[in-house]
């Protein structure tokens, strides 16, 4: 389905900061976070955490374009106002600006206090390693974790303010500029999601996976086309420029299903763009089972990955859309091909293409064939956020 090369060069994970040599770690004092304004609740100036001394303090690094941020705010909002009248303050924190997130809040309902750090001293200091990223503060003004937001509970919470030491996992993640270090060895525990303006020289690549996406240096229509995985003549760009821009995305292997929406909420946010959906007709492919004929073989115990080389296609667990979405990229123009097979299993199929007839004789080889023909279609616009 993807045609991309695997090889990845430098990612910045950083949020516009560089990371510094030593990040405050559980059992610490915990730092000062210079906040510049603070949002929510009547408040005019924001906090020290010494005003702050006696309670128990959560810290979030957030940014309203962060996908894995948003799908926390429901977790967030109930924390914000079970705790409301006890001695624990929630205050989130991001290096965006103030017009920004007062649209954010009046639009999607965020609670509680959010502070403003506009000279990002928060930031550098304690170095998240993608947002959402949690750091919990005891009575004492000690750091008591610094960890993933699906940690964060009430009952967590209830344990701290008891006095009770916690032991929650530390959210760490490789910074180095090389590329393998930029792929996840192993799923994180909770989602992570960064989305930053390229700034290196590094080449354009991508590779994806059942539950990571990262890409470095690619353009900005490369990156919609492939996350989005739409034909070209089902997407229409009307953005200005194209600049290069990298993700690191990544979610648990239970959570597979929110990797892409996710990536895209993020996306959508932080590069200013909404889309929109029309419909126009367009000659299309549908695909279909030849009459009579056996279909494709089911592989008991399939092995191997699925490869996309060029035209031809090689796998033992190959659904009908994903083959339905390879004749889509094959065919001149891009146009759409609609699965019609009614096969909604995995089958091994093998497809060498050298031209019309080579696919049409393959497809036969698998009972299958296509037909062309005109159709009202979907297509997404995409356009610059107002």
């Amino acid at each position: 389905m993807h045609q991309i090369t695997a090889i990845l060069l430098a990612i910045s994970l950083a949020m516009k900061v560089p990371a510094q040599t030593e990040v405050p770690a559980p059992g610490e004092m915990a730092p000062e976070l210079g906040l510049t304004a603070i949002l929510g609740e009547g408040q005019k100036e924001p906090p020290s955490l010494a005003s702050l001394k006696g309670k128990v303090v959560v810290l979030e690094f957030w940014a309203t374009w962060c996908g894995a941020c948003l799908a926390h705010m429901p977790s967030a909002n109930a924390l914000v106002e079970e705790f409301a009248d006890e001695d624990l303050v929630y205050l989130t924190i991001t290096a965006e600006d103030i017009a920004t997130v007062e649209r954010f809040m009046e639009r999607r309902g965020r609670r509680g206090l959010i502070g403003i750090d506009a000279s990002e001293t928060a930031f550098s200091t304690y170095d998240p390693v993608a947002v959402p990223h949690m750091v919990l503060i005891d009575r004492e003004g000690r750091i008591a974790a610094s960890t993933y937001a699906n940690q964060v509970t009430a009952p967590v919470l209830r344990s701290l303010l008891a006095g009770e030491d916690l032991d929650l996992p530390i959210k760490r993640s490789s910074r180095s500029d090389a590329t393998e270090d930029a792929v996840y060895a192993e799923p994180p525990i909770g989602p992570e999601i960064t989305v930053e303006p390229h700034s290196g020289t590094a080449g354009r690549s991508l590779r994806r996976g059942k539950w990571q996406i990262v890409a470095v240096g690619m353009l900005r229509s490369l990156l919609i086309r492939s996350i989005y995985d739409l034909p070209l003549a089902q997407m229409r760009l009307e953005l200005p420029g194209d600049p290069s821009w990298t993700i690191r995305a990544a979610v648990p292997e239970a959570r597979q299903e929110e990797l892409l929406p996710m990536l895209k909420a993020s996306m959508a946010e932080r590069m200013g763009y909404h889309t929109e959906v029309i419909e126009e007709e367009m000659e299309c492919t549908v695909l279909e089972r030849i009459p009579g004929a056996d279909a494709p073989e089911v592989k008991e115990k399939p092995k191997g990955m699925t490869r996309s080389m060029g035209p031809n296609l090689y796998g033992e667990a190959v659904s009908m859309s994903r083959l339905a979405t390879h004749i889509s990229r094959i065919t001149a123009g891009e146009r759409p091909c609609i699965d019609e097979t009614g096969l909604t299993g995995k089958y091994a199929i093998e497809l060498e293409v050298h031209d019309k007839d080579s696919l049409v004789e393959g497809l036969a080889r698998h009972g299958l064939r296509y037909r062309k023909e005109r159709r009202r279609m979907p297509v997404t616009v995409f356009k610059p956020s107002k």
